[in-house]
């Protein structure tokens, strides 16, 4: 491995946290979300990895005493900067206070207040455009964070608007921002082309559910509105591949062909 690169666990890793974020990057023309390792950050992925790796594996030895065996198992704990003393979590407090507990943690909340030009400069773009977006629940926590402020400025602009404040584009009654399971993201879809007049929906999630949102659209009249996706590239879902095996089409076939 060459000097400053990281770990291959942690490209894996690093990929799966930057997938949802180049999705939301080419919405806005421009890279938002990217990340980066430093060099310091490489130096302790490359020691804990180093660390695992020179871990020796559990031998026991036998032990007499007053004739008798006993048999003793030596206990393996993972290096120091793996223990953790409570599990990884996300603690909501009074006045809406957060508290992140575990290093995973923290790096999570850091993405829960994006910077307010990125939410206004994308918001701006749904309002001029009548765009909608769906977003699966299970997108990463960085897209996640700007998705549900835009969400929160829109109902923020829209009391503004009930108030007599006048903008350059009308805010819609129901929010362009909606992250849920695959079946409601149709649902919320068919709700913005309903009340809110949307023109498009750009669906973030893996194949299926764009393919889903739209089938849901159609049946609900709004075959004519179009359903884009964030990339050009394959998303796959092991699930649902695993439904459109052989096997699988021939048990759908057997049922269907059966009374009950």
């Amino acid at each position: 491995r060459k000097k400053n690169t990281p770990t291959s666990a942690m490209k894996v890793q690093y990929d799966r946290l930057c997938r949802g974020a180049r999705c939301g990057s080419s919405l806005a023309g421009a890279n938002l979300f990217q990340m980066d390792f430093n060099n310091s950050q490489v130096a302790r992925i490359e020691k804990l990895d180093a660390e695992r790796r020179g871990l020796m594996h559990a031998t026991e030895g036998i032990a007499c005493r007053g004739g008798l065996e006993s048999r003793r198992h030596s206990t393996i704990s993972a290096p120091p900067a793996q223990q953790v003393t409570s599990f990884p979590s996300l603690v909501i407090g009074a006045n809406r206070s957060l508290l992140p507990q575990g290093t995973f943690a923290e790096a999570q909340a850091a993405f829960l207040d994006p910077p307010d030009d990125v939410v206004e400069t994308l918001l701006d773009q749904l309002l001029a455009n009548k765009i909608g977006i769906v977003a699966h629940y299970y997108m990463d926590v960085e897209l996640q964070g700007v998705l549900f402020k835009m969400k929160q400025r829109q109902l923020d602009l829209l009391e503004q608007q009930r108030s007599g404040t006048k903008f350059e584009h009308e805010i819609p009654e129901f929010p362009l921002v909606a992250v849920a399971d695959s079946l409601k993201m149709g649902d919320d879809a068919v709700q913005m082309c309903t009340k809110s007049n949307v023109r498009s929906i750009i669906c973030l999630g893996v194949d299926f559910m764009s393919e889903s949102v739209s089938a849901i659209m159609s049946k609900n009249g709004y075959a004519h509105v179009p359903v884009y996706r964030a990339t050009t590239k394959h998303i796959g879902c092991s699930l649902a591949e695993s439904a459109e095996g052989d096997a699988y089409k021939a048990w759908l076939a057997k049922c269907a062909s059966s009374e009950k």
